[in-house]
């Protein structure tokens, strides 16, 4: 009997062993699922958020085209002040003076029209036009303190002035007496 529990034992163990082996396959199976499941579900996630990116750059990428095309349409090149060979020949042709170009390229800017739109403009027209007209008026006004030129005093003036005490310059003199001489002789 001993021979046979033994037996019975060694086969039970064989058995327990066997159970064993078992479980674990099915435990490193079970592994295996749960990562192939988490791995499904990493790849959907990460699927998902390309695709969002892909989205988003696609809006940039139309954004950027759409302001790449606006400034080619009407802007003007004055952004940092330096003008186009056309917008100097316009203004030249124009004939706007050195003084008002600023005027006329800040106008351009705000409305975000090109320099001859911009002399086209009423207002623009207005603006130049007054400053012309101003500066004809300060350049025919004498403004300076400066002298003004000597008239020669008439001989029939320096006798009327004598007469009524007011006697003319010492370098008048001579031409007095020559006034006086002159209207006795008449």
């Amino acid at each position: 009997m001993a021979n046979e529990f033994q037996e019975e034992e060694v086969g039970t163990e064989e058995v327990e062993a066997e159970l064993e082996t078992e479980a674990v396959s099915d435990v490193v199976e079970d592994d295996a699922d749960i990562e192939e499941e988490e791995t499904q579900e990493d790849r959907d996630t990460e699927l998902e958020q390309l695709r969002k990116e892909n989205k988003t750059l696609k809006i940039q990428k139309a954004k950027k085209a759409q302001k790449a095309e606006q400034p080619n349409q009407a802007a003007p090149n004055t952004s940092n002040g330096d003008l186009s060979t056309q917008d100097l020949y316009t203004l030249m042709d124009a004939k706007v003076s050195a003084e008002d170009i600023s005027d006329v390229t800040d106008w351009a800017t705000h409305k975000k029209i090109s320099i001859s739109e911009a002399l086209n403009s009423s207002v623009v027209k207005a603006i130049l036009e007054e400053k012309q007209n101003s500066r004809k008026v300060a350049s025919a006004t004498n403004t300076g303190s400066a002298r003004r030129g000597i008239s020669e005093v008439s001989g029939e003036d320096l006798l009327a002035n004598a007469r009524n005490n007011k006697m003319p310059d010492i370098k008048d003199m001579d031409k007095l007496v020559a006034a006086r001489m002159e209207n006795r002789k008449r």
